[in-house]
């Protein structure tokens, strides 16, 4: 990317960064809930049993 934009690679670096840390802190309520009961977890187990 850097040099299809034609910036240093330390600025695309921030800039990567900067963007990764806004969407994980835009979604982390929505996407990464964690179980709160103990029923939760064990579907929560079974999911990643099943995988």
């Amino acid at each position: 990317m850097q040099y299809f934009w034609r910036v240093a690679e330390n600025t695309l670096y921030v800039v990567v960064r900067d963007v990764c840390h806004a969407i994980c802190g835009e979604y982390v309520d929505e996407v990464m809930t964690a179980p709160s009961t103990p029923e939760q977890w064990r579907q929560l187990a079974n999911v990643f049993l099943k995988n």
